[in-house]
């Protein structure tokens, strides 16, 4: 079976929640990479994991399947004095977790179509001559881990982002 993606699961969707990451902590440094056809008849991986270790010192670790009759979307991001965790990824809000608690942080709320209001902002600020609010540059480093991981799935070895 030929997915039409191109990719598998890391390249699919894994690559948006790589781009928050890079968002929030940065270039990317060197990544390990792993993949593996566990259970589906795909071209391309149904199981993908990476370890990147980010240019400020910060380790991620990365898990994206097709191969999993409940399917998880979930993200930890755990800092020295509290973790922000998206259970789901794509839900109404997130958990601020800190040694006093947890404290719900609730989300704008969200068009029908997730894509638009991304859209719409590039559409007005590029209409009114500003610079778009996402550069791109978070994106270019996912993809930089994404091809990384790859590398070093192939290679066995770490590979440079």
């Amino acid at each position: 079976m030929t997915a039409p993606a191109g990719g598998g699961a890391l390249m699919d969707v894994g690559s948006h929640r790589l781009d928050i990451v890079c968002y929030l902590l940065g270039e990317p440094a060197r990544v390990a990479g792993l993949t593996g056809h566990i259970v589906m008849d795909y071209d391309v991986p149904d199981t993908e994991t990476l370890i990147c270790e980010m240019a400020i010192g910060a380790h991620l670790v990365c898990e994206c399947q097709w191969n999993l009759p409940l399917g998880s979307d979930e993200m930890e991001i755990h800092g020295t004095e509290a973790a922000l965790i998206a259970t789901p990824f794509d839900g109404d809000a997130l958990i601020l977790r800190t040694p006093a608690g947890d404290e719900p942080v609730a989300l704008d709320a969200k068009s029908h179509n997730v894509h638009l209001p991304l859209v719409a902002s590039f559409a007005q600020r590029v209409s009114a001559g500003e610079p778009p609010e996402f550069d791109g540059v978070d994106g270019m480093q996912a993809s930089r881990i994404i091809t990384a991981a790859i590398r070093s799935a192939a290679s066995g070895v770490w590979e440079d982002a």
